[in-house]
């Protein structure tokens, strides 16, 4: 029992970096690979046995179960401990013992010395410490047994060999035939969804088509599509789309997401596995993909958009979603949605994106509604969650009278329970809602019982010393949430939104922009902390910053107007004809489409209207006549509010 305790952590450490490779091999048949890595763990394996038996029988004549049950290995010819030479080949023998079912050591029972063929080779024997304690000549009984069992161990060597060779194909066919329902090695939430998907319509998409869908929906986890893959791959269930969901648990592991979702293509080309895997590697969302995966020939929207229109998998459907929203194509967004929810279990990722897609199109009441009505059917947590973003997107520019009854929503949600603002995302929209709907002046006492965790009590704690007056101390408060690595990424745009307004030197105020622009408009907060740091720059003078920041914010909020019609002057004093000419041309396509101006309870300042069409008219009269792509005519000196 001592060496076995000693030995299994040992020899795990050994063949650890193999372990992994082949199973990776396995997975992605590379029979090469699987060899390679399959002797690289029997040699570690054989090196670890084999140097524990000679470190201790050279060193001590006996390993630590040997001592603790007083035993010793000596040399028949001197009776001291062995030399290393002949502690090596005994170890090597005892281990090539064990790939023989361990048939040689049936000699202790019928050899006169009791030494099975390890010993003998290596001119070893093993006896008591104590003499008293020594076992003398094996009787006839025992010989009897040694030759039964020495018959019975070729025997089932022989019957393991011919099994091997023989019925290995019906292993994977046994293994697959296993129901899947109550299944430890499979995803309970996707089991939940599949069958009461199955339950509801009489059929249902497969299981990994599931699973892709509802890890797309950020639903179920990356373990759990791991596990699913992991089961469909091992039970020779090989399709596309399970090298796909083992490429996208993957995603941190830039060359094994390449190999398996290259599998998939190989697969199946046309599969809509393989096309969802082309179209992550075009550099779109790298939480999902990483850049590495550019090697398999990306595929751009416009080219997965019409297999939509048919019977596609409900997962392409998913990406194709969050990758248009991404893209601020909310109008095709918008007509991808259309094509139904087809469980539940995704009808918050599906609302939550309708919602933003109008948001971005400008259409804010609709996305209200568009909210409101979905609430009844999805989950607390769900519902707490869409009401968070609602909150936090009236409340990204400025607090108005609508921003105040959408929080309303969140706000009743975390009374009833205070559980909710455990997700980062809830509680940073709920301090912004309470903020909004008591004008500024929230009851800190109330909000200090609901909070939890040590970020929302901090927060809380800056915000209070500012309503104190007492400025240093609120940003020293800021300054340490927005410093602590561990952080969630909400927690941390807030506490830096927050501290911009307290900032006054430049070089400050750039290196929380330099980190901004770093994390991207993935994140949550990031276009909350871009107005912060448009309005801080924008306060201080700092016209070319000013023009720096709203570049980056008007790219992912094109159809902002008001901002649009800013960066217009604010390009154009700034000698950028081309960024002001580019603004303009926005402005322009968004009122011949209808698209409705952002509401003015902005906290940036707007430029003035005649300042706008001055600048607008130099910007038309300065740039090059130039031809506008979506309408075919000259863009100079365009009318405004009528087709260019």
């Amino acid at each position: 029992m001592a060496d076995f305790v000693l030995l299994v952590p040992l020899i795990s450490l050994l063949v650890a970096p193999f372990r992994r490779r082949f199973e990776i091999a396995i997975l992605l048949g590379d029979a090469d690979a699987k060899v390679a890595a399959l002797g690289s763990i029997a040699l570690g394996a054989v090196v670890g046995l084999v140097g524990y038996q000679t470190l201790f029988v050279n060193l001590w004549a006996a390993t630590p179960g040997k001592r603790l049950l007083g035993l010793r290995v000596v040399s028949v010819w001197t009776g001291a401990r062995p030399s290393v030479s002949h502690s090596f080949l005994r170890s090597v023998t005892w281990c090539a013992s064990l790939f023989f079912l361990l048939i040689p050591w049936v000699a202790v029972l019928s050899n006169r010395r009791r030494r099975p063929w390890h010993d003998r080779i290596a001119d070893t024997e093993v006896v008591a410490v104590d003499p008293a304690r020594g076992v003398g000549e094996p009787d006839p009984r025992e010989a009897a047994v040694a030759s039964s069992l020495r018959a019975a161990g070729v025997f089932a060597l022989c019957g393991f060999a011919t099994s091997v060779l023989m019925n290995a194909p019906e292993t994977g066919e046994r293994r697959a035939a296993k129901a899947a329902a109550g299944n430890p090695f499979l995803c309970g939430q996707v089991t939940e969804t599949h069958e009461e998907w199955l339950g509801r319509e009489g059929t249902a998409p497969p299981r990994l088509d599931v699973a892709l869908a509802l890890f797309g929906a950020d639903a179920v986890s990356e373990r759990c599509l791991e596990l699913e893959a992991d089961y469909a791959l091992w039970n020779g269930m090989a399709s596309p789309a399970a090298y796909l969901a083992k490429a996208l648990s993957r995603a941190d592991d830039a060359e094994n997401y390449v190999d398996y979702a290259r599998k998939a293509c190989d697969k199946g080309p046309r599969e809509p596995a393989c096309r969802l895997a082309r179209l992550l590697a075009s550099g779109g969302d790298r939480d999902r993909a990483p850049a590495a995966a550019g090697s398999l020939g990306p595929l751009e929207i416009d080219e997965l958009l019409p297999s939509l229109e048919g019977v596609a998998p409900a997962y392409l459907r998913v990406y194709a979603v969050r990758e248009l929203v991404r893209g601020n194509r909310f109008q095709e967004a918008l007509s991808a949605i259309e094509g139904g929810s087809p469980h539940r279990k995704l009808g918050y990722f599906f609302a939550r994106h309708r919602a933003q897609a109008l948001w971005g199109l400008r259409h804010l009441n609709e996305a209200r509604l568009a909210v409101k009505s979905s609430l009844e059917g999805l989950s607390v947590v769900q519902r707490t969650a869409l009401a968070g973003w609602l909150c936090s997107a009236e409340n990204a520019t400025a607090c108005g009278e609508q921003a105040a009854a959408s929080c309303d929503l969140l706000r009743r949600a975390v009374e009833r329970d205070p559980a909710e603002l455990e997700d980062p995302e809830t509680a940073v929209a709920w301090i912004r809602g309470e903020e909004c709907v008591a004008a500024g002046r929230p009851d800190m006492e109330k909000m200090r019982k609901l909070a939890s965790g040590p970020a929302v009590r901090l927060l809380l704690g800056g915000i209070e010393r500012a309503q104190a007056g007492d400025a240093s101390a609120a940003k020293r408060t800021f300054a340490a949430v927005a410093g602590d690595s561990e952080a969630e990424s909400a927690f941390w745009f807030e506490a830096q939104a927050r501290l911009v307004a307290t900032v006054e030197d430049e070089g400050e105020l750039e290196e929380i922009q330099k980190r901004w622009a770093e994390a991207g408009p993935v994140e949550p907060g990031w276009l909350r902390l871009g107005h912060a740091l448009l309005r801080r720059s924008e306060s201080l003078g700092l016209s070319k910053r000013t023009l720096q920041i709203a570049k980056l914010v008007v790219a992912t909020d094109p159809f902002d107007e008001t901002l649009q019609k800013s960066v217009v002057v604010w390009a154009f004093h700034e000698g950028d004809l081309a960024t002001a000419g580019r603004a303009l041309d926005q402005v322009s396509r968004g009122r011949t489409t209808g698209q409705p101006p952002a509401e003015p309870a902005r906290a940036l300042a707007s430029v003035a209207e005649p300042e706008f069409e001055r600048v607008a008219k130099l910007v038309d009269e300065k740039r090059p006549s130039a031809i506008d792509p979506p309408t075919g005519r000259s863009r100079a000196n365009p009318k405004r509010g009528a087709a260019p």
